[in-house]
């Protein structure tokens, strides 16, 4: 009997999970009848023990155009310490788990799903699945999110935006959500001297389910470390 093939697309977060929690419940699993988490994994595992006992019966395929797992919640500090932000990414070649025979990974950007397939960038290239997981997130812009494929390339994108915050005189961040925040935080901490502004569109930072009472006191905490928060200020243009 054929393996069945799970196909995870997206390795970061929610994906590398997945395939982390599949591989301990139907690869390195102890006997069948163990307690599951999902009604779909206890399918999977039904399937399993249905066919063949063995780790084999399973193929899962991971999908990623990236060659490793990025920490984007440390990302701010990493342009500032860039020896902590190479630490960030984390190669699926030196995840243990990830080199089990039965999983393989694939470097390649998904173009289209289908009802058993998945179809990749280059010419004809398909991915056929029993079982899909779609874990593909979202794309931010630069300098937060990250065009880098390889841990190389993002080490040399986290060294190119550290030159960039070392030699400036004043460094002013737009938005203040949770990562503008942290953004303008880390850059006043490692680099005191310089002077970090902090604009906000609206009345007070953080939108979203906070009291106005937290959002002032983080302006307090902002104000007091040295930043310059300014509130209802829209930026309407960008000059040299």
């Amino acid at each position: 009997m054929p393996p069945i093939r799970i196909v995870v697309a997206g390795g970061n977060y929610a994906g590398l999970n997945a395939v982390r929690h599949l591989y301990a419940t139907l690869i390195a699993s102890p006997p069948p009848g163990s307690a599951q988490t999902s009604e779909t994994t206890n399918t999977v595992v039904d399937q399993v023990e249905d066919g063949n006992s063995g780790g084999n019966a399973v193929e899962i395929t991971l999908i990623d155009k990236r060659d490793g797992f990025l920490h984007y919640i440390g990302i701010t500090r990493g342009f500032t310490e860039p020896e902590f932000g190479a630490d960030l990414w984390v190669p699926y070649a030196t995840v243990p788990w990830l080199q089990h025979p039965s999983i393989k990974i694939r470097h390649a950007t998904v173009t289209r799903i289908t009802p058993n397939e998945v179809h990749l960038e280059e010419a004809g290239a398909v991915v056929p699945f029993d079982y899909l997981v779609i874990a593909l997130g979202e794309t931010r812009a630069a300098p937060i999110g990250t065009d880098a494929l390889t841990k190389d390339q993002f080490v040399a994108t986290l060294g190119a935006v550290h030159r960039q915050i070392r030699q400036a005189r004043t460094v002013a961040v737009v938005g203040a959500g949770a990562v503008g925040i942290e953004m303008a935080t880390d850059i006043k901490c490692d680099f005191k001297d310089k002077r970090v502004i902090l604009a906000h569109s609206r009345a007070l930072p953080l939108p979203g389910p906070f009291k106005d009472e937290f959002r002032q006191q983080v302006v307090g905490i902002l104000e007091s470390i040295g930043v310059d928060v300014m509130l209802g200020q829209r930026v309407i243009e960008q000059v040299p």
